[in-house]
């Protein structure tokens, strides 16, 4: 991957499009999973990330003093993982390992920003995303296992 830098909108708008893709995911397979529990899970990680998105677009990256420097090299976040795109014919199985993944780049992601975080409030709603998105992994994983691995 080439080393770019990327200002604090840019950023902010690919985190506001991966929120976006990941509650239109959560909203297509709440659909098709039949557990209820499950559905219940996906409806509700959908909400959340509707929630995170709209933290995003509150946040005004162009403000002085909201982030420490002009722009972000994307050396700092070359640890993110790359996954195929899940597709209508992916099963629950892969849906839910494509999730778990999402959700702890998304956690990497926060964290990251933080430390370009001049301004506290931004500080506490990249932490607060952060936790957010740790959750959702720990609640995903969990109904992984009780889904394809109910022995344990």
């Amino acid at each position: 991957m080439a080393n770019s830098n990327f200002t604090p909108r840019q950023i902010l708008n690919r985190a506001i499009g991966k929120e976006n893709e990941a509650k239109m995911m959560y909203e297509i397979y709440s659909e098709k999973v039949e557990d209820p529990r499950s559905k219940k899970l996906l409806k509700e990680l959908a909400q959340e990330e509707l929630g995170h998105k709209r933290a995003l677009e509150r946040i005004d990256p162009d403000h002085p003093g909201a982030f420490k420097c002009p722009t972000i090299s994307s050396t700092e976040f070359s640890d993110f993982s790359s996954r195929p795109e899940i597709s209508k014919e992916s099963t629950m199985q892969e849906v839910l390992r494509y999730a778990i993944a999402e959700e702890q780049d998304a956690f990497n992601y926060y964290t990251s920003l933080t430390d370009y975080a001049s301004d506290k409030k931004l500080h506490d709603v990249l932490c607060k995303l952060a936790a957010e998105e740790k959750a959702h992994k720990q609640k995903l994983e969990r109904m992984y296992d009780d889904m394809f691995q109910p022995e344990n």
